[in-house]
């Protein structure tokens, strides 16, 4: 299993937040096939080299990646798609960086190989989301 992070910006509180999260997935090394990060501030990320793969971007590709709705979400979508290309027809995990472990990775491991997927919750279908980016998502090209 290959776990995908994307942190990005000069916020320190997400970098802190996405380094907890990797050492708390870190606790169980031996499930994870590697870690990876995706940002544009790999400094944050150094002391973790031993244990971390990360793919550097700058600005300009994260605002194409956001696209002409500058959406957010758009951006996570293309550093998986980056991340696949590396880890061809192997089992992704995208964590945002405000997550933690607590439970036993390897359950998820698991029904991963089963092909099993997976999403926290279903947040609704798009065309009855109300905020405004998912407002103009789902507008009709005019």
């Amino acid at each position: 299993m290959n776990i995908i992070y994307l942190v990005f910006g000069e916020e320190l509180s997400n970098h802190l937040q996405a380094n907890f999260s990797i050492l708390s997935m870190l606790t169980q090394e031996k499930t994870i096939d590697s870690i990876n990060v995706v940002t544009d501030q790999p400094n944050f990320y150094n002391h973790l080299s031993g244990y971390v793969k990360t793919f550097e971007i700058d600005h300009k590709t994260l605002v194409e990646w956001k696209g002409e709705y500058d959406f957010f979400w758009r951006a996570k979508i293309k550093a998986i798609e980056l991340i696949t290309r590396t880890y061809k027809n192997e089992n992704l995990l995208y964590l945002d960086s405000d997550t933690f472990l607590f439970g036993d990775l390897k359950q998820i491991k698991d029904k991963l190989n089963d092909g099993f997927s997976f999403m926290h919750l279903s947040e609704g279908k798009l065309s009855q989301l109300g905020s405004k980016e998912e407002k103009l998502l789902w507008r009709p090209n005019t």
